[in-house]
């Protein structure tokens, strides 16, 4: 038996995502207590600036946080997701149990040298925003130490960001490829291909979070209308939504309708059969094998009923459902609102 061997060396977010998986406490907790963290800090900074009054909050420091934790959090979420996903396909794979563990190491493990690199060009995006437009970061940067902080800060979520998109891409590809990794489909227990519809659903629901945030940012909350610009913007993770979603799944959705296609043409071949013995039976007047015949073909047509009625894409109509709703709801919220802005 083949011990399976690691192709590549995780990288230090793996390594902060492993720390808060051991400790004894939930990690909805865990990320509430980095929140407060990065909270404290951009307001220091702001404190040190003296843009803020010490202890005072500001709301867009607090939303700063959150913001620079967001994407550790989903990172660490689609890949515990993506392991669980590829747990839920190994009965369909039984039988493949170095593949299947190469598939799940690539699912939750990120590698280290381009985590590394992406990681580089988030502290140059940092220092250059940092002490090449300090307004942008916020208005009245300008010490040392809060511009040493606040290049801390955002190096950090940048690295978080671009390692999230990277491996989010990864793992939608690695859903593309374990398709191929299932042998013989079973299309009355399509189960564990459902296994990735979750995933790929949580993926396009984060473009549609971004879009959604794209909107909020380009009008000033509810007091102006949604222009054509501003969905032009946010056009680009609109796309990304339902591709991200539908894609990945297509090899799966083939392979269950090709084998919907080959339990039909069995199906036909019995009825056929079924039928030319039944005739058989009429013209010999042999009525017992006319009732035979007669039960099995009823038989065969109910089972070519369910046959046509099996879904061919991957995943439960619940799931179809939220996504749906996740994009279009609140599209004619905004939509709704840009038109009350008009006519009022």
């Amino acid at each position: 038996m083949s011990t399976f061997e690691q192709p590549y060396r995780s990288s230090w977010i793996d390594a902060i995502t492993a720390r808060f998986d051991a400790l004894p406490i939930p990690n909805w907790l865990v990320y509430v207590g980095v929140y407060a963290f990065f909270g404290v800090a951009w307001h220091v900074a702001g404190w040190v600036d003296q843009v803020v009054p010490i202890p005072r909050l500001r709301g867009d420091l607090l939303i700063t946080a959150a913001v620079s934790i967001v994407p550790l959090a989903l990172l660490h979420h689609l890949t515990a997701l993506g392991g669980r996903s590829v747990d839920r396909l190994g009965p369909a794979v039984a039988d493949k149990p170095e593949q299947l563990s190469m598939l799940r190491y690539r699912m939750t493990t990120t590698p280290r040298w381009p985590v590394a690199a992406l990681s580089t060009v988030a502290v140059g995006l940092a220092v250059s925003q940092v002490f090449g437009s300090p307004d942008g970061v916020y208005e009245g940067l300008a010490h040392p130490v809060s511009s040493a902080l606040a290049t801390f800060l955002l190096s950090f979520s940048f690295s978080c960001f671009f390692v999230l998109v990277y491996q989010g891409g990864r793992e939608l590809l690695s859903v593309r490829s374990a398709g191929a990794v299932v042998g013989q489909v079973d299309l009355f227990r399509p189960r564990p291909l459902y296994a990735f519809s979750g995933l790929t659903l949580q993926a396009g629901l984060f473009w549609l979070l971004l879009a959604n945030l794209d909107l909020l940012g380009s009008t000033k909350g509810f007091q102006e209308g949604v222009d054509a610009s501003a969905f032009v913007s946010a056009a680009p993770f609109l796309l990304l939504a339902p591709v991200t979603f539908l894609t990945p799944l297509i090899g799966i959705h083939r392979r269950l309708r090709e084998a919907r296609y080959m339990a039909l043409d069995e199906n036909g071949a019995l009825i056929g059969d079924a039928q030319r013995a039944l005739y058989r039976a009429v013209r010999t007047s042999d009525h017992t094998e006319v009732e035979r015949w007669d039960r099995g073909l009823s038989g065969l047509y109910r089972v070519r009923d369910e046959i046509r009625k099996a879904p061919t894409w991957p995943w439960e109509r619940s799931t179809l459902g939220t996504f749906l709703t996740a994009v279009f709801v609140p599209m004619l919220l905004w939509l709704m609102q840009s038109l009350g802005s008009r006519l009022l």
